[in-house]
């Protein structure tokens, strides 16, 4: 941990297969926390010196290191897109055969994401092909970087549920209020091309008395058109809501 209280979990094993380490991604993940990968880079033949120092209750056969080096996936951002934070840790051996943990140099690269085969990092002569794709960085640095970019947990199976309700829902309310106002200019020009037809009828008529007659008797049917056209739209759109008009979506848009 450090002076702001966060700290640091490392997990450290062979892992040599993705399907072993993604369970510490998915963990982190889960918790909102930071999560990078350290792969640190032993050539074959190294790694089986290595193992001749040991104490002989301790030692490897050569054939699990071979078996094993083989058979190791590296981290590959372009196959496995959780494994973007990847890093590769280059030691070289001192040939101290009294202490094999010692190292000459301890060098730690970041794993660009377009590293086009991640397999050529199995190769024993992989640095001088592939050293200048490396980016060099510190372990602080690293990890600042993970902290910056903690992963955020996937919406569970009602969460996803819950968003696309309130996703139909909002499309819906925005669906009816298109319609509304399309049918209220529709209502608007009936009720304005049924008045013109009136009118030019009552013009034809030259009696003053009976023409005032008309005219409020115009006004009352229009009044009474409106109120109809009005209450027909009210249970028009509780058709669409209730669903009972299949297909109406598409003629709004």
């Amino acid at each position: 941990g450090n002076e702001s209280g966060r700290g640091v979990v490392l997990v450290d094993d062979n892992m040599y297969y993705a399907s072993m380490r993604r369970p510490f991604y998915r963990l982190a993940k889960r918790y909102r926390a930071g999560f990078m990968q350290i792969f640190v880079h032993t050539p074959l033949s190294v790694a089986q010196h290595r193992n001749r120092q040991r104490p002989l209750h301790q030692q490897v056969q050569d054939t699990v290191i071979t078996r094993m080096h083989q058979r190791f996936e590296l981290p590959s951002a372009a196959l496995r897109h959780w494994e973007q934070r990847s890093y590769v840790i280059i030691t070289t051996d001192n040939n101290n055969h009294d202490n094999s943990d010692t190292m000459d140099t301890v060098s730690m690269y970041r794993i660009p994401d377009s590293l086009p085969r991640s397999s050529d990092l199995n190769d024993d002569n992989w640095a001088p092909r592939l050293l200048q794709l490396l980016q060099k960085v510190s372990l602080t640095e690293a990890l600042r970087d993970a902290y910056g970019h903690p992963l955020q947990p996937s919406a569970s199976k009602y969460e996803q549920e819950q968003m696309k309700e309130i996703a139909r829902l909002s499309n819906s309310a925005s669906l009816l209020h298109q319609l509304d106002v399309r049918l209220r200019k529709s209502i608007s020009a009936i009720l304005a091309s049924t008045a013109q037809q009136r009118n030019t009828k009552s013009a034809v008529n030259t009696d003053h008395d009976h023409h005032n007659t008309k005219a409020s008797t115009n006004s009352n049917n229009k009044q009474q058109l409106a109120l109809r056209l009005s209450e027909l739209k009210k249970q028009f759109l509780r058709d669409v809501t209730t669903q009972r008009l299949p297909g109406l979506c598409d003629f709004i848009k």
